[in-house]
């Protein structure tokens, strides 16, 4: 009986390693994935900048009243580009610093610092910047999961209402932070 329970300890420890292993990877993997996002903005932005100042240093035509106008427009939409890509930008730049915290004290046993903007559950909806960025890239099914989710439904139940695994509905959760519900 004995050499049965010291067996089975093994197994479980085992079992609990690699379990963590998989965690580390995939964990890692959103890291990466956040670290692409961030520098695909960063290169967007710099090429709109780049874009902008040489309009600006261009000598001009002559223009009509019409063409002034479209240019003006044209100009003041590549500035509100710019400047949500830069928001986009600082708000996925905070979710890597909270994401690198969360992960390195999974693994050296520190307690991760808390958001900067605490949030209850009752308070939550997803982030409005990770769904400009991400809208491109969601399926229904997955915008009716975010929908459930900021509506305060658990995993649980959302998975079964769906068909899906819990970690699937879990991943969709972790992908689309939650940020402070507005009052309007």
């Amino acid at each position: 009986m004995g050499w049965q329970s010291v067996l089975i300890g093994g197994i479980a420890v085992l079992l609990q390693i690699g379990l963590l292993l998989v965690l580390w990877r995939w964990l890692r993997g959103q890291l990466q994935t956040r670290d692409e996002m961030v520098y695909r903005l960063q290169q967007k932005l710099d090429q709109y900048e780049r874009e902008l100042a040489q309009l600006e240093k261009r000598p001009l035509p002559p223009l009509n009243a019409e063409q002034w106008r479209e240019f003006q427009q044209w100009r003041d939409g590549a500035r509100s580009n710019l400047e949500r890509l830069a928001q986009d930008q600082e708000k996925l730049t905070e979710e890597q610093r909270l994401l690198r915290a969360k992960l390195e004290a999974q693994f050296t046993s520190r307690p991760a610092p808390p958001p900067r903007d605490e949030v209850s559950p009752d308070e939550a909806k997803p982030s409005e910047a990770g769904d400009q960025v991400l809208s491109s890239y969601q399926s229904p099914l997955v915008k009716e999961v975010v929908r459930m989710l900021a509506e305060g439904e658990a995993p649980v139940a959302i998975a079964r209402k769906k068909g899906m695994q819990v970690g699937e509905v879990e991943l969709i959760r972790a992908l689309h932070k939650f940020s402070p519900r507005t009052e309007s």
